[in-house]
């Protein structure tokens, strides 16, 4: 049975899809197979990415929650793990 919410772009569907700037450093020469670039290339990150029809990164930044409190416990979780190793 094919699923009726996916496999085309139109009002009412789910869309799941992202996009990347081929124009970066880290996809230099991939751009005549961009597949392969995305691949072999080691993609830094999303330029845009959509789940379900939901924003989830916009220009390349997370849109859905806000990032500097993450950040914030990420660095204090890390200089609590590099002083155990001290």
């Amino acid at each position: 049975m094919r699923d009726l919410c996916s496999g085309a772009y139109q009002p009412g569907k789910c869309a799941d899809f992202f996009t990347l700037d081929l124009n970066h450093i880290a996809y230099a020469g991939g751009l005549a197979d961009p597949v392969a670039a995305i691949v072999f290339c080691a993609p830094t990150g999303a330029r845009h990415t959509v789940v379900g029809g939901r924003l989830i990164v916009e220009d390349g930044e997370i849109a859905t929650i806000d990032m500097a409190p993450v950040i914030r416990d990420h660095n204090r979780y890390a200089a609590r793990l590099a002083a155990l190793d001290a």
